[in-house]
């Protein structure tokens, strides 16, 4: 999250909802406790843009942090341009194609070069008419082929998952490099696309032969990450809350929106490790 858009979020929570303490917790740290670990790395792939983040001892290695702003979203594009390009339909809706119905007919390829041998049975799939309200309820259907892969291809050539991961852990202390490639933990809807793990740890193991065999993919399902954080949330008091940036009404009132930098600098009280017991 960019200073200026954190920023408006701590004067919207404190001005607007008028709420007496607020908290920005790092999605990476908050798997740890879900997972049982402290010292991992997390690739968090969403709609449109990707972080892979090292955590070393509950505490993110800022540093090794790497982004990049492309996503899922990519797909949806490429297919959308493929679609009209071959003269399927004049006008679509990219949005259309970020659907969970299009994602499921698409994947990554292990191989790219066998791949582009193999015979690909078209597939249809149902999108949405541009227009007004109307539109909204007519559909097109269009048959898509080589396109389930190519588009995939496309956006993973473009996001060069593995050099990220390579940096990232290049950047940490050596002695926790083998550590964390052989917890590698993927989260986020373009990780969920099938292939998307079998080709990232081919391709690493490639990228760096010396752990070719520490490496090692952690891909929690939806519902068994559901289920760890739900029970996360019950039992808070397990959960590194100290780790958490946490933030007063009274520290708002006396530093404004560069709380923030006064807490991470130590000029804010930090001395209470449960929030909850300060609850209004």
């Amino acid at each position: 999250m960019s200073k200026d858009s954190r920023d408006k979020l701590v004067q919207m929570m404190f001005e607007k909802m008028k709420i007496p303490r607020f908290c920005l917790h790092n999605k990476a740290i908050s798997l740890a406790p879900c997972l049982g670990l402290n010292t991992y790395l997390v690739v968090d792939s969403g709609c449109h843009s990707t972080v892979v983040t090292p955590v070393i001892d509950m505490q993110v290695h800022r540093p090794g942090v790497q982004f990049k702003p492309i996503g899922g979203y990519h797909v949806s594009y490429v297919l959308a341009d493929f679609v009209t390009k071959k003269g399927l339909i004049d006008k679509v809706l990219v949005d259309s194609f970020d659907s969970r119905a299009v994602k499921e007919e698409c994947f990554l390829s292990y191989n790219p070069n066998v791949e582009r041998k193999k015979h690909h049975s078209p597939r249809t799939v149902c999108l949405q008419k541009p227009g007004g309200l109307k539109a909204l309820k007519e559909t097109h259907k269009v048959d898509i082929g080589t396109e389930r892969y190519l588009a995939c291809e496309d956006m993973y050539l473009h996001l060069n998952l593995p050099g990220m991961i390579q940096e990232a852990v290049s950047s940490c202390p050596l002695a926790v490099r083998q550590t964390l490639l052989s917890r590698l933990i993927l989260t986020g809807g373009n990780t969920q696309l099938t292939g998307f793990a079998n080709r990232l740890t081919r391709d690493l193991k490639v990228l760096m032969p010396k752990y070719g065999d520490v490496i090692h993919i952690v891909q929690p399902s939806t519902n068994a990450l559901a289920r760890a954080l739900n029970a996360w949330t019950v039992q808070y008091k397990a959960a590194p809350l100290a780790y958490c940036e946490w933030i007063s009404k009274e520290d708002y009132i006396m530093y404004g929106t560069d709380v923030f930098d006064h807490i991470q600098s130590g000029q804010s009280d930090k001395d209470i490790k449960d929030p909850f017991q300060h609850q209004a």
